[in-house]
């Protein structure tokens, strides 16, 4: 399974998410992982904001302009396999992408901001599985919840 680091990984590529994920990365020093679960633009549920007199995506118009920044990376087409903890906070967020697993470590926090029915989808995947505490690294354990199906 490849590993990748980042300070933050926000799950959840909506308007909020992509707020989140633009605001963190203006720190240079911190790195964001955003992922989403559809290529951008497939949402039938579009949201609209004014920006220079104009309408656009919320998404697009905070996350955009901003995806030059090399701390930050947005991942699509991200199928999220388990959510792995720290005792009680999520550290690792496991995806399957192109035919690769993925495990993507969160320095600092796991932010969830899928919205209402894809929280709910996360929440049952949780609930499947919890698998023996395994060692990520000599100082800390974690408990792995993997999707079972």
């Amino acid at each position: 399974m490849q590993q990748q680091q980042f300070d933050y990984v926000i799950v959840g590529g909506g308007s909020t998410g992509c707020l989140l994920a633009s605001r963190l990365s203006e720190q240079q020093s911190i790195r964001v992982c955003l992922l989403d679960v559809k290529e951008p633009d497939d949402s039938i549920f579009i949201k609209l904001t004014q920006k220079e007199g104009e309408r656009c995506h919320a998404e697009l118009a905070s996350l955009t302009p901003n995806l030059h920044r090399d701390n930050l990376t947005v991942m699509s087409r991200a199928q999220i396999t388990a959510i792995e903890f720290d005792c009680e906070h999520a550290i690792n967020i496991c995806i399957k992408r192109d035919d690769k697993l993925i495990q993507l470590h969160a320095n600092k926090e796991v932010i969830v901001s899928s919205g209402t029915y894809f929280s709910m989808q996360l929440n049952a995947l949780s609930a499947r599985k919890v698998t023996s505490p395994k060692t990520v690294n000599p100082s800390r354990t974690t408990d792995s919840i993997a999707d079972t199906a």
